[in-house]
């Protein structure tokens, strides 16, 4: 077991000062196409909803995320290789869903059907397919009901 992970806000001062070392963590990810123009894009609160973790301190994850249509879209989620099956990429989940509770009603994100470790993962989160883009799984995992 790793010693403490710390979840922190990921803010654009940070994402830029250290692009690389989070790009670094999804190389092993088969199909991974995120650059740096991807991780540093300006979304709709994204620098409000985006989390990282560090581990031994050192980069271990990151989840980026933005309001789409009013819901908390996750666009992005890695833990790096020597950082998994640690539970830092649901811890990661869990603080965002702990920190927008009360501002969106849902949490939402896209995910290939061929990724099936990821659609259970999720699952187990309690995300649920709401439907199909291609060939994308679009799940959701409801907050609130307003």
């Amino acid at each position: 077991m790793l010693n403490p992970t710390t979840i922190q806000k990921l803010n654009f001062n940070i994402a830029s000062e250290h692009v690389d070392a989070f790009l670094e963590l999804g190389v092993d990810n088969i199909g991974e196409y995120w650059t740096k123009e991807n991780f540093l894009m300006n979304l709709k609160d994204k620098w409000d909803l985006s989390l990282f973790s560090k581990t031994e301190d050192k980069f271990s994850g990151y989840l980026i995320a933005s309001n789409k249509l009013g819901k908390a879209h996750i666009h992005h989620l890695i833990v790096g290789k020597d950082f998994r099956n640690n539970k830092i990429g649901g811890n990661l989940v869990r603080e965002l869903e702990k920190n927008i509770i009360n501002d969106y009603s849902a949490i939402t994100l896209k995910v290939h059907e061929s990724n099936k470790n990821a659609i259970r993962f999720y699952n187990d989160l309690n995300f649920r397919k709401i439907s199909e883009i291609g060939e994308y799984v679009i799940m959701e995992k409801r907050l609130k009901y307003i």
